[in-house]
């Protein structure tokens, strides 16, 4: 109770809000990590923009 009270009267939060957001911006790193890795491991392929991608039958 009083770590509770001692964290409201500094920040003005309660400590389970600070907790939450603590957890929440740990998966959001946890998840923009996991994106990194999963980009740098994605194979690349070179593609010519002024291509079409099919012939029209006309």
């Amino acid at each position: 109770m009083k770590l509770e009270k001692a964290v409201r009267k500094v920040t003005g939060e309660s400590l389970s809000t600070i907790t939450d957001r603590l957890i929440l911006d740990t998966a959001i790193k946890q998840s923009e990590a996991l994106m990194e890795t999963i980009v740098e491991k994605l194979p690349i392929y070179e593609v010519d923009i002024d291509e079409k991608p099919f012939e029209e039958n006309t």
